[in-house]
């Protein structure tokens, strides 16, 4: 069929079953066809990228959210909860990065001479009498102590459970 065809069919087909804006049958279209675009796109060519990338150098280095902008994206995400699918995905992809010495510098710089409210100081103290056990093995330790035995003897680390 060519590309005309496919056009006219789309057209017919859109017609017979009817538009729901319309109110008129059962497809959500916003057209009745046949204006679409088709065909493969032939990628840029390299100097168009390369074009692209030197209009683009530096265009947002330097630029802040502003506090508006900071609070609507607070906003959006506020009650959201990641999915433990969404979790492990988000860890698998970071697993084996490393921070580097700089970032570890700031996240120091940052943290220091912060003190560490009651609440969270008994949340530190719980887990830290939480034992775990591997299923594999059945090694019992605290939750990093049985992340990094695991983890050096290649035992996938979710294969553990909670023993007190």
């Amino acid at each position: 069929m060519s590309e005309e065809e496919a056009f006219r069919h789309e057209i017919y087909m859109i017609s017979v079953f009817g538009r729901k804006d319309k109110g008129e049958g059962i497809l959500h279209n916003f057209t009745d066809g046949g204006e679409g675009v088709s065909g493969f796109k032939v990628p840029h060519s390299k100097e168009w990228r390369e074009k692209v990338s030197k209009a683009m150098k530096g265009k947002y280095v330097g630029k802040k959210h502003s506090a508006q902008s900071k609070e609507n994206m607070r906003n959006a995400h506020l009650g959201k909860v990641q999915t433990p699918e969404s979790n492990k995905k988000r860890s698998e992809a970071l697993k084996g990065r490393k921070k580097s010495t700089e970032t570890i510098e700031k996240i120091r710089a940052a943290n220091t001479g912060k003190k560490n409210s009651e609440q969270a100081k008994e949340k530190m103290r719980a887990s830290k009498l939480k034992r775990f056990k591997c299923l594999e093995t059945g090694f019992i330790s605290s939750n990093t102590g049985l992340t990094k035995y695991q983890k050096r003897r290649n035992i996938d680390t979710s294969k553990r459970i909670e023993i007190n």
